[in-house]
């Protein structure tokens, strides 16, 4: 098992893109001070990503926070990042994705 981090502040809104090592269980905990801002996971598979897509989970719904939360995302892209819209100068949120390659 293992993990990344990202902190966005009001001056850091997109987190550094992570490649995903093959197929893995997934999942995202949000917390911290949102301060009005929204983070949405994004995802590409293209081998310089330019064009993102935000995530979905087991639902089909766009990973799209205004608080604190944990949920597990479903699809497998090359790429990963977090990125934050909105806030405040106040805005101070960690983005965790543990992982974990033995799920199946």
């Amino acid at each position: 098992m293992g993990a990344i981090t990202w902190n966005l502040t009001d001056y850091e809104m997109v987190g550094s893109e992570w490649k995903v090592l093959g197929d893995c269980l997934k999942t995202v905990h949000l917390y911290g001070t949102f301060a009005g801002g929204t983070v949405v996971l994004q995802g590409s598979n293209e081998d310089t990503p330019t064009n993102w897509v935000t995530l979905k989970n087991y639902n089909e719904t766009g990973i799209s926070f205004n608080t604190a939360a944990l949920e597990t995302i479903a699809e497998n892209p090359k790429y990963i990042r977090p990125a934050l819209s909105g806030g405040a100068p106040t805005t101070d949120v960690t983005v965790v994705i543990s992982f974990r390659h033995d799920y199946k």
